[in-house]
């Protein structure tokens, strides 16, 4: 879609350019899945890891599953305020 401002055409190429970008990136997020079933028997290995190693790698999961959320929350937003431009 063509706009009558030059400026405004490149930066709505710019973010059609972004937007691929976040595809794929997310995309790529469906290999972590089978990633982080691997880990699964790795940590049930006799002398895995150190009681201060369970804590770090746990404070790790706990951090990934709050980042996961906002992205899926931030996702969402993105979607609906998309959506709802130019809507009355």
């Amino acid at each position: 879609m063509s706009h009558a401002n030059p400026q405004h055409d490149a930066q709505i190429k710019a973010l059609e350019g972004r937007l691929k970008a976040l595809g794929d990136k997310l995309a790529g997020f469906s290999s972590h899945a089978q990633q982080i079933s691997d880990l699964l028997p790795i940590i049930h290995r006799p002398g895995w890891t150190t009681p201060a190693e369970v804590l770090l790698v746990s404070g790790l999961v706990e951090s990934l599953i709050a980042h996961s959320q906002i992205l899926d929350a931030t996702h969402a937003a993105l979607i609906r305020g998309a959506q709802a431009v130019g809507k009355a």
